[in-house]
């Protein structure tokens, strides 16, 4: 199993220093490629406390970091391991955001700007109620709002988890940290299953979370992106099929929307989306290309591989009018068979006449523009 672990450091907390240094060698004893970023010099020696000094020293982060990480294939890791300390905690959160990945956040001394990602992140994190860089209540609240993710609330501990005066209650926090590490390592190896958001009617995350395999057991409503691509050649509207891979735990072998994939937990629509398409059919494509065509709420029961299968999905479906040919594209062997083009109107008899095997629903086909000037509404 392929694992990566990211350390995101802070502004003069680099991945030199213990909480960083130990975590890392943690993950890399338990087998993790592990990346230590460096922000640069200028942000590494700034000073600034407050959250107004703070913001564009994150925004200058982040960019820096998103630059360092484009070029990996994060669809070849079974395991995503963001490791964080101070503003490398809300760095860490934004990345995977835009990223458009699942990543387990273990999250040290965040900051006021991290707490709004508590409620959207899987992950955990570690916090002293003498931290000069947040408030005790706002740590107190965190902890109270979020227990599942309180990992360690440290009391009289400064912004290193040390408490001044008591050298030995500082390592003790250190061990307890990296010990926590080590165990989450220990308890993903054994169980590596895809985390998704549980969501209302509307597709809006309700705080909960579910494993994909566990969703699909008990028919628990989660969200997934529909992406279409489309293209006009003169004769109409043609829609890319999918020929779904044998060995899927749900209609093997059966034509499909282009691209579709579940919204891993703490990741936006679109972002996902994107990476679905990288991954499945190796294409780019940005925000900006995708026309919203409606959200559907889709529930189904079936039986795949003589097991139970439940599934309860709020679906945005998107199209984007980008004419590639079928062998200009990279195939994810695992997932896809074959991809083909296919004049809408032909598509839609089809499946209306069932004379393809597909999974595809005729009411989702209805929904899709029939012009390039059309906004499929």
């Amino acid at each position: 199993m392929k694992k990566i672990a990211v350390m995101f450091p802070g502004v003069g907390y680099t991945c030199r220093k213990p909480l960083l240094y130990y975590t890392a060698l943690a993950a890399e004893e338990d087998g993790y490629e592990t990346i230590r970023l460096d922000y640069g010099e200028d942000i590494h020696s700034f000073r600034g406390r407050s959250m107004e000094e703070l913001g564009p020293v994150i925004e200058t982060a982040l960019g820096r970091v998103l630059l360092t990480l484009k070029d990996i294939r994060w669809e070849a890791y079974e395991d995503v391991l963001f490791v964080s300390k101070s503003i490398g905690t809300v760095v860490a959160c934004r990345a995977a955001q835009e990223l458009g990945i699942q990543a387990y956040q273990f999250l040290m001394t965040p900051i006021p700007a991290t707490l709004p990602f508590l409620g959207t992140v899987q992950g955990v994190f570690f916090a002293g109620t003498k931290d000069p860089y947040i408030l005790a209540e706002m740590v107190r609240n965190a902890a109270k709002e979020y227990p599942e993710m309180a990992a360690g609330i440290y009391e009289g501990c400064n912004h290193s988890l040390e408490k001044p005066g008591d050298v030995l209650t500082g390592l003790d926090n250190l061990r307890e940290v990296v010990s926590a590490l080590k165990k989450h390592l220990e308890e993903s190896g054994r169980s590596n299953g895809e985390w998704l958001d549980v969501v209302d009617e509307l597709g809006i995350p309700t705080g909960e979370r579910v494993e994909r395999k566990e969703a699909h057991r008990k028919g628990i409503r989660h969200r997934t992106a529909h992406v279409w691509l489309m293209r006009d050649r003169g004769k109409g509207a043609e829609v890319l099929l999918q020929k779904r891979s044998r060995t899927k735990d749900s209609h093997p072998g059966c034509y499909d929307i282009s691209s579709a994939g579940h919204i891993p937990a703490g990741v936006e629509w679109i972002p996902s989306a994107i990476r679905e398409l990288k991954e499945e059919l190796g294409l780019d494509a940005e925000p900006q290309e995708f026309l919203f065509c409606g959200q559907r709420n889709i529930r189904w029961e079936d039986c795949f591989y003589k097991e139970p299968f439940r599934d309860h999905q709020i679906s945005n479906v998107y199209c984007i009018w980008k004419d590639v040919p079928e062998e200009e594209m990279t195939l994810q062997e695992d997932e896809v068979e074959e991809v083909c083009w296919m004049l809408l109107k032909e598509c839609k008899e089809r499946v209306r006449n069932n004379t393809m095997k597909h999974c595809i629903s005729p009411e989702e086909l209805e929904m899709l523009p029939e012009a390039l000037w059309d906004d499929g509404r």
